[in-house]
């Protein structure tokens, strides 16, 4: 509560109280079922219809054993395949784009089905924009300290969306937009549409 203390806990109608981490078929059907929700207006369901979601793989390549399956650094692992499952199960495929920062998960990804939109998440240090054009990938979303004109105009010379993340201030996002981002990744969704409502 400290970090956010404008969130708001309340329980709702379609959410419950239900407070436990949902897992990713759960947040999937919410989605789906607030599209067809009748306590939501025409205009919320028709929001929900078109939700995109931005999953991260959490693997580490300095930590091969972090999830623990059978994933070799190449081929994708019981963790993608079943992320991926999910996804097509769900016919969300266009409205998914999964982001890793061990690159070599989405890669693998990639290789499996090519129709879903990949994202190299950076930290720090040169990043390798060719190989993630090569590897497939259309995003590069690095941390937003960490980019300036010149990286995002030899990003977007490449092909590549440039989607920073995670960024609550809004003189920072008011700076990204001004430097041509393409996007932006947030925790202060609602700062960020002011920002772009009110431009």
């Amino acid at each position: 509560p400290s970090a956010f203390p404008e969130q708001n806990s309340d329980p709702t109608p379609l959410a419950g109280d239900d407070y436990r981490i949902p897992t990713l078929e759960a947040v999937f059907e919410f989605v789906a079922d607030y599209a067809e929700a009748d306590i939501k207006t025409e205009a919320q369901r028709e929001h929900a219809r078109n939700v995109r979601f931005n999953l991260e793989t959490k693997r580490q390549a300095n930590r091969p054993a972090a999830i623990g399956d059978d994933f070799d650094g190449e081929n994708a692992g019981a963790f993608e395949l079943a992320t991926l499952d999910l996804i097509e199960a769900h016919d969300l495929e266009d409205r998914v784009i999964v982001q890793s920062f061990d690159h070599r998960s989405i890669w693998a990804i990639h290789a499996e089905n090519p129709d879903i939109t990949i994202a190299a998440l950076t930290n720090r240090g040169r990043p390798r924009l060719e190989t993630y054009v090569e590897n497939g990938a259309s995003i590069w979303s690095p941390r937003y300290t960490e980019i300036d004109e010149e990286l995002i105009a030899e990003a977007h010379e490449l092909g590549l969306n440039v989607i920073p993340w995670t960024v609550n201030d809004a003189d920072a996002m008011r700076e990204l937009i001004g430097m041509g981002v393409d996007g932006i990744i947030t925790d202060r969704p609602d700062i960020l549409l002011d920002i772009v409502t009110n431009a």
